[in-house]
């Protein structure tokens, strides 16, 4: 439903190119249209589909861009595909004419974060990915902060704050964090329970990194309550990970506690 969605924003978007009042949106919007079904045929492993469709929407972008320097929230699609297509092909960057732009990316994403219209959230999340990816912590939390500042009830913020700190060894950070989370999605309408099961789930393990053993088993126990819930089919198989998951945790708790005595 959302690629044929997709499919016929194009389809309306594209007559408008000829326009000359209309133009410029028309190449933001086919660029924005395109990327989302490249990333759509990436989620579903359909790689060369991903990359031709990645490589059309870039270059809407660059046109964009180059007509209007000013147009920032084109910056988004240009910046993360020049990051992440370096980051993939990085193995070829000693061949002539295979080029690293990883740091112009970052870059055009910084520009978006700060100037954009808006896609500034969308940005900082892009930036967050990166420098986790990288393992870049100072720079990870410098784009959290802002996050958090800018868009307090953004809950990928709250999120990334926990996971930057489980990966920086700082756990008892990390279970505030996933706690905060929690408790955000404790307070919405949601349509399933599995956002809160995957909070639990993180909020678990980083309680069992602070020794907080009594803590982590109550929270593996509430997921497990969750397993009466009827999922859609491509939820089901997530929630059924999450739930096997929190078994084996629960066991390896007792297996220990039983060795320590």
């Amino acid at each position: 439903e959302f690629d044929s969605l997709l499919v016929n924003a194009i389809a309306f978007t594209e007559p408008l190119q000829r326009e000359k009042v209309t133009e410029i949106n028309a190449r933001f919007y086919l660029g924005t249209a395109i990327g989302m079904r490249a990333f759509l045929h990436s989620d579903e492993g359909e790689w060369l589909a991903a990359i031709q469709k990645g490589f059309s929407a870039a270059n809407y972008f660059r046109e964009v861009i180059k007509e209007d320097s000013t147009f920032y929230d084109a910056y988004l699609g240009k910046g993360t595909f020049d990051y992440w297509k370096s980051k993939k092909t990085e193995f070829l960057h000693w061949l002539p004419f295979i080029y690293d732009d990883r740091a112009e990316g970052i870059r055009l994403l910084e520009v978006c974060a700060a100037r954009s219209l808006y896609n500034r959230a969308t940005a900082m999340r892009a930036l967050i990915e990166i420098h986790l990816d990288a393992g870049n912590w100072p720079e990870a939390f410098r784009w959290i902060r802002e996050g958090r500042t800018v868009f307090p009830d953004n809950r990928f913020f709250l999120w990334a704050s926990g996971v930057a700190n489980m990966k920086a060894g700082h756990s008892p950070e990390a279970a505030a964090s996933f706690r905060l989370l929690l408790e955000n999605i404790l307070h919405s309408m949601m349509p399933n329970p599995y956002p809160e099961i995957s909070a639990r789930m993180n909020l678990a393990k980083a309680l069992l990194s602070t020794r907080d053993t009594v803590g982590a088993e109550k929270e593996l126990q509430t997921i497990l309550r969750q397993h009466a819930f009827r999922f859609s089919l491509r939820t089901a198989q997530r929630a059924n990970a999450k739930f096997e998951e929190a078994g084996a945790l629960l066991r390896q708790i007792s297996l220990e506690a039983k060795g320590s005595r």
